[in-house]
Order: C-alpha cells, then structure tokens, then sequence
C-alpha cells in the first residue's frame, strides 16, 4: 500500500525514538541486493541515516515513493525507481550480539 511521505518519516521517527532494530534490504539497479541488521541514527531533511554494523548510509527520501506492508512486521518500503529500493522491516534481534554491532 503506498503511503505519503509524510507518514513513511513519522514511521522514521517512531523507530529512531524506540532505538528499533530493523533489517534493511536494499536492492540497486535490481541485481545488487545487501541485507543487514540496521537503525535509523537519524532524519536530516530529507535523507534517513542507516547505521549498520560495518558502517551508515544516507537515503536520499526526494523523489522517493513509500509503501507500508505491515503484515506480520512493521515495514516500509522506499522506492528510488523501478529497480531500487530500500526495505526496512522491524525485527526482534537475530541474536545477542546484534544490537552491540549497530551501536545500541
């Protein structure tokens, strides 16, 4: 379902608050996809900070649609085009170490 980008940052916002831990997917150009444990270390306009365990990303939101797909984990998908993507979905730790790689 898409949402508007107004909803897709207060759900950005939500999970930096709480400290959430998420699994980021992200997909370029369709053939490159990297998946990894991650939190949001910040909105600075209009990009998202990921904070990974080797590192951060900025994501550039102009221009980008949203979709929420909250069926069994609260999610949302931040497309860039046709063949890149950035999903985020909340999850419970995979393990123990998990939370001390991405700075909890």
């Amino acid at each position: 379902m898409t949402i508007s980008e107004a909803d897709a940052n207060t759900k950005l916002a939500r999970w930096q608050q709480h400290s959430t831990n998420l699994v980021a997917q992200i997909t370029i150009d369709g053939s490159l996809t990297v998946l990894t444990a991650a939190r949001i270390g910040g909105l600075l306009g209009n990009r998202v900070i990921l904070r990974f365990p080797k590192g951060q990303v900025n994501v550039a939101l102009s221009e980008a649609t949203f979709e929420d797909e909250s069926i069994e984990n609260d999610s949302l998908t931040i497309k860039f085009s046709a063949s890149s993507s950035c999903s985020l979905e909340e999850r419970e730790p995979i393990d123990n170490e998990w939370p001390s790689l991405i700075g909890a």
